[in-house]
This record gives structure tokens, C-alpha cells and sequence, in this order.
């Protein structure tokens, strides 16, 4: 995976202890996936990389981190 084309990740950890990183091309497709998944029955969200994630199954998200070239 090539971090150079996003500017936004989110580390997380889900219920089997499984490392997971969203990554986002901008913080506004941050912001809309999270408003989206709060919205939902089942609270899903997908990052601009194609990765779709439920947050029923993370058990521990870090801090945005800023992807800095």
C-alpha cells in the first residue's frame, strides 16, 4: 500500500486483536464516512482505499494521524 496518495489514517484494533488502518485521501471523506456510519443500523464505514469496516468489531481507535510526506 502506497501512503503518498492519502493524507489522513486511523489505526485500530478489533475484537480478535487484528490490526485495521482506514486510510483517507482528505479529512472531509473522513468526516463523511463516520457521519454515514453513525447513521446506519449497522454503524459501516469504508475508506478511500475500498476497505469497508464495522465498528461493532473495533474494540480500541487511535488518534487521526496526518499523513505527512
Amino acid at each position: 500500500m502506497d501512503e503518498k496518495n492519502y493524507t489522513h489514517k486511523i489505526v485500530m484494533f478489533d475484537v480478535n486483536s487484528a490490526k485495521r488502518v482506514a486510510y483517507f485521501e482528505s479529512e472531509e471523506n473522513l468526516d463523511k464516512a463516520f457521519l454515514n456510519a453513525c447513521q446506519m443500523p449497522i454503524p459501516l464505514f469504508g475508506d478511500d482505499e475500498g476497505t469497508t469496516f464495522n465498528l461493532n468489531n473495533i474494540v480500541q481507535m487511535n488518534s487521526v494521524e496526518e499523513i505527512k510526506e
